[in-house]
């Protein structure tokens, strides 16, 4: 009876030895899953923050597009006002040229005006200082004359 207790022990020894190695078997396996789903996890929560990130990248691209677009009229805008004002001033420029060429050519003719006056004032003057010569001679030719005409008068008398 001993015996069969004794062997009774060492069956029941052996059947909780195979048990535990058994468990300890599964906890091994438990422990390697629960590891592999830690680093699927870690993976997860990795990937979910780049596609985070790349959301939010995204988001600012479109939303600095977007401003794009909505800025695109107003530079387009601008940029046609600064053309309009671009010609307008060329256009002036080309008048106020049209007009210094206008107002040089009316310089130029005002100047060959006065050439031309000055040029008839000087013929003028130098005939009046002939006729003032010539005056003068016959001045003189007529004082001479007269003196002559006392002279043989007295001379006469």
């Amino acid at each position: 009876m001993l015996q069969k207790q004794l062997e009774r022990k060492v069956d029941m020894k052996e059947h909780y030895n195979e048990q535990i190695s058994n468990l300890n078997g599964e906890m091994q396996k438990v422990q390697e899953e629960m590891d592999l789903m830690n680093q699927q996890r870690e993976l997860r929560i990795s990937r979910d923050s780049v596609i985070h990130s790349l959301r939010q990248q995204l988001q600012e691209a479109n939303q600095g597009e977007h401003r794009t677009i909505l800025e695109l009229p107003k530079q387009n805008e601008q940029q046609l006002q600064l053309k309009q004002q671009f010609h307008f001033i060329q256009e002036q420029s080309n008048d106020l040229k049209k007009l210094s060429k206008f107002e040089l050519d009316k310089k130029d003719k005002q100047i060959e005006q006065l050439k031309q006056s000055i040029y008839l004032l000087n013929v003028e003057n130098d005939k009046i200082k002939q006729n003032r010569l010539v005056k003068k001679e016959i001045t003189q030719i007529s004082l001479k004359s007269n003196c002559n005409v006392v002279l043989r008068k007295r001379i006469n008398q």
